[in-house]
């Protein structure tokens, strides 16, 4: 068994990880990580997470596994708090939520859905964007296609080419669109924007995958949800949303999210969801409970709540300080027109143009690790060390290409 299995190269995100671990030198900087970090470079746990802990721990009474969906009311807290309570599809009872080991294990389940139940069908997935929505769909023999996103100027999504390019998609094809605070682009959709996309994919039949990975990191939560709100109101023949609870509410290790199933009737919801329930008996039966259990803790009461909304914004107001003071820097550096648009720019990530060669340097003369694709994490890197850091590429850009 397995004798002609070949090694397989390793993700960019665990080669850049497992090199920053074995990197000695005293001062370096791992500036690739998905992690929200806080000025002094930690990822730590939240006050009101700390108090809804305390709460779950004092009151739980079993170690019983949860049901193949997850936690009831769990899933019912993060459907309201994401849809609204009100949202026409959640009042006909269309919608269907499973909890998930975080929003990996949602898409993946989408992926599985499509490969059992819709077999033939492509995946849209934005270029750039987040590599695993590729990989996710491929490991499960979902083919994908890729439509552009982003303007020349980097300062909007390209709605011309994106609605270009889905034209050419069948009906039934999967189209994932992030829904806030875009991986690596920090250009998500405007309003009208939203209006157009969701039009195309009622119109042409197309399948909606809304992907909510990093909410609260760009604006306030009612404004994050309302293009996803807004397309399940034009989007009639139903879709997915698939939550991740880890960033916003600092559960990372946790593994908190959630599918939520808008179906266009609530016969057919029921249906994908039952069958969702036999993926996920296949693949990892049942749901992690503490996480969950904390955040609907926090989701029921009003003062954590509280606690919620002002992580958010002071992690709002720290990634627009950390990305003028980029700005600024590279501004005095010479490399003001590759950072000319990151304060326009939402959420944790930026793309500073570099090539592979140039991140290698960075790596082997400066201790400065990222990943391949050259993008940044605006909160991994600490304020004190901004200029250290514009410094260093201004260094191997000027190097690379003098």
């Amino acid at each position: 068994m397995f004798q002609t299995l070949t090694e397989r190269p390793l993700p960019t995100i665990y080669t850049t990880d497992a090199r920053f671990e074995a990197d000695g030198r005293p001062d370096k900087l791992l500036l690739s990580t998905g992690l929200y970090c806080d000025a002094e470079g930690r990822c730590p746990v939240p006050e009101f997470i700390k108090e809804a802990e305390a709460r779950v721990l004092a009151s739980e009474q079993t170690k019983a596994y949860l049901l193949w969906g997850g936690d009831g009311a769990f899933n019912a807290a993060l459907e309201a708090f994401v849809l609204g309570a009100e949202h026409p599809a959640r009042v006909s009872g269309k919608t269907r939520t499973l909890q998930t080991p975080g929003s990996t294990a949602a898409l993946r389940l989408v992926a599985e859905l499509m490969a059992r139940h819709a077999p033939g069908k492509a995946c849209w997935v934005s270029q750039p964007g987040w590599g695993n929505h590729t990989q996710i769909c491929l490991d499960v023999g979902v083919p994908v296609k890729t439509y552009p996103y982003l303007r020349a100027d980097g300062l909007a999504v390209d709605l011309d080419a994106v609605v270009g390019a889905l034209e050419g998609a069948n009906a039934g094809d999967a189209v994932v669109f992030q829904a806030a605070n875009h991986l690596p682009t920090g250009v998500d959709p405007s309003a009208e924007q939203w209006a157009v996309l969701a039009d195309l994919c009622a119109r042409r039949g197309l399948v909606p995958v809304l992907d909510a990975a990093f909410l609260g990191f760009g604006a306030p939560f009612e404004q994050e949800f309302a293009g996803l709100r807004a397309f399940f109101d034009v989007v009639q023949g139903g879709g997915f949303v698939t939550t991740s609870f880890g960033k916003a509410f600092g559960l990372y290790r946790e593994r908190v999210g959630a599918l939520t199933i808008v179906g266009p009737c609530a016969q057919r919801a029921q249906a994908l969801w039952t069958h969702a329930l036999h993926a996920v008996r296949t693949i990892y039966s049942s749901p992690p409970s503490h996480g969950a259990a904390v955040a609907r803790t926090v989701l029921a009461d009003p003062d954590l709540r509280a606690g919620l909304e002002s992580r958010t914004a002071q992690i709002r107001a720290r990634l627009g300080l950390m990305r003028r003071l980029i700005a600024e820097r590279a501004q005095a550096a010479g490399l003001g027109a590759r950072f000319a648009r990151i304060q326009h720019e939402r959420g944790l990530f930026t793309k500073t143009g570099m090539d592979e060669g140039q991140v290698a340097a960075l790596h082997d003369r400066f201790a400065i690790h990222m990943n391949s694709r050259a993008v940044l994490n605006v909160s991994a890197l600490p304020q004190a060390s901004v200029e250290r850091f514009i410094d260093a590429m201004a260094h191997v850009v000027a190097d690379s290409e003098g």
